[in-house]
């Protein structure tokens, strides 16, 4: 039997109009005051603000408990958002509690729910075979690494995300569009954290022989006509200055995987400028590589470039892989 869903609370229509005015200051107090009361929409709105840090300050603890007493309530965008942050908090976990809430929600019509649940046959895909490119710096293709439908199911996530992409500027310490980065971008965070993402980034732990808690957030990259990054390092410099580089806590960026999600383009291959080496992939081929050398330096020769896109739209992902767990 589907959970009955939670009656509306005046509260929430009063701040849901106060953000239509542009009144966040006014909505979202009357949105906490709620969620405080056990108002499961409020509950639900309050959860992704402690989870993000975008109305509130970044709580995750809280964030996780408010989105489980929505979730028990019986709303079921609750019981996702919960199964996210449940994930993201163990990323190499067996996800099985996570999962059971993903299952109900689906089983109460949620239809994001009910596109995950479609897909989890795919998770029991076998490795593919590394194909070596390179051996030093270690280069290698994972043809097949992530099924067709996968690949579309984390495009239609991001779509609606991404935004233009910046480059840090040590000289102001702020990020800012620049010409060597012409691309759209968005990372997926905790509240964005389903079981199919959270699939992949356990994908990319197993052929990268590392943990999925040592990846950044899995990263997309959106290139139009034009677009391109210019030959750059992954490698992060040794006097990073953002706190988002958590470069104390989690060390260097020793690995990098890309994953093709899409095709129908022109151009924009993957080009390793000191090796002569390109890559481009079919839907769901990979491509892993070392930015250290083997005392943990910069290596110069894992300098490379997304080439200019020339017709069409490149989709790809990135997962920028730590020495130690990420501190997201």
């Amino acid at each position: 039997m589907a959970d009955r869903p939670p009656a509306p609370d005046p509260r929430v229509n009063a701040a849901l109009a106060a953000f239509q005015r542009g009144a966040a200051r006014e909505a979202v107090p009357l949105m906490r005051e709620a969620a405080l009361d056990g108002v499961p929409l409020a509950q639900l709105a309050v959860a992704e603000w402690l989870a993000t840090g975008s109305r509130l300050p970044r709580d995750p603890t809280k964030a996780l408990e408010m989105a489980r007493h929505a979730a028990e309530s019986g709303l079921p965008p609750a019981m996702q958002l919960y199964a996210c942050l449940l994930r993201w908090e163990a990323p190499d976990g067996d996800g099985v509690e996570a999962d059971r809430w993903t299952r109900r929600a689906a089983e109460n019509g949620d239809p994001s729910a009910q596109a995950e649940v479609n897909l989890w046959p795919l998770r029991d895909a076998p490795l593919p075979e590394p194909e070596s490119l390179h051996d030093a710096p270690r280069i290698s293709a994972l043809p097949g690494l992530v099924p067709s439908a996968i690949c579309q199911h984390v495009l239609r996530a991001a779509q609606p995300q991404v935004r233009p992409a910046q480059v840090f500027d040590p000289k102001t310490g702020q990020s800012r569009p620049h010409p060597v980065r012409r691309a759209h971008n968005m990372n997926f965070g905790p509240t964005l954290y389903d079981s199919i993402i959270a699939w992949v980034n356990r994908r990319i732990a197993h052929a990268s022989g590392t943990n999925a808690a040592q990846g950044e957030p899995l990263a997309i990259l959106a290139y139009a006509p034009g677009g391109e990054y210019r030959p750059h390092l992954d490698c992060l410099p040794p006097n990073a200055a953002r706190p988002e580089d958590r470069l104390q806590e989690s060390g260097q960026r020793i690995k990098t995987l890309l994953i093709a999600l899409n095709d129908g383009y022109t151009g924009g291959e993957t080009a390793f400028t000191e090796l002569n080496l390109r890559w481009r992939g079919r839907v769901g081929d990979a491509l892993l590589f070392v930015n250290v050398t083997d005392n943990g330096a910069p290596e110069p020769l894992s300098r490379h470039a997304g080439t200019p896109v020339t017709q069409g739209q490149k989709w790809l992902a990135s997962r920028w892989i730590r020495e130690r767990p990420f501190q997201a």
